[in-house]
């Protein structure tokens, strides 16, 4: 028997706290730090295409108010050469997707680099919701996404730790990692 008998169901709380490394474990999945994946089954992402980016404009109708507190008056940024679009399998949340990119530098992205993948989209009719990760104007990485209604791009934005996550089908677009590159 184990040093606690606490049980939900017939499942020991002592094992899982065990199985994610103790208490500090458990404290860093809380925080986000620590990101769980399932053992086997399909990979999170799946390769959709890589394109070179354009300086098209897209077209947006609407940008949330949140947008505009986080993003207002931030710098285009630097256009990266190749930006690859990946589709998302199952529900999840942003630590886990940004785990399955490789790392936060491969994830983010710049103003410019969403604006030209919604432009390639739209240029090409896929209209599929599309998600990306930027560094906000104070240095934080904020989840931005992009849904076409009819009339063009609506782009929201939240923090990191929306605790609802991202639908399967949506693509996520990124820098393709460097040996990628090589």
């Amino acid at each position: 028997m184990g040093k606690y008998n606490l049980h939900v169901d017939d499942v020991s709380i002592e094992a899982v706290f065990n199985r994610l490394g103790g208490v500090e474990g458990a404290r860093r999945l809380l925080r986000g730090e620590l990101v769980l994946t399932e053992a086997e089954g399909e990979p999170l992402l799946s390769f959709v295409w890589t394109f070179r980016t354009t300086a098209a404009e897209p077209t947006i109708v609407w940008t949330s108010p949140q947008f505009k507190d986080w993003f207002g008056g931030i710098a285009e940024g630097a256009r990266a050469e190749e930006l690859t679009l990946r589709k998302l399998a199952r529900r999840s949340r942003d630590a886990a997707i940004i785990t399955a990119l490789g790392d936060k530098e491969v994830a983010a992205v710049s103003w410019a680099d969403f604006k030209s993948a919604l432009a390639e989209k739209e240029a090409e009719g896929d209209h599929t919701p599309i998600i990306a990760y930027m560094l906000d104007v104070n240095g934080v990485l904020r989840a931005v996404s992009a849904r076409w209604s009819g009339d063009g791009w609506y782009v929201f934005v939240c923090s990191l730790n929306d605790p609802i996550g991202w639908s399967a089908g949506n693509q996520v677009l990124s820098r393709p990692p460097a040996e990628a590159l090589a």
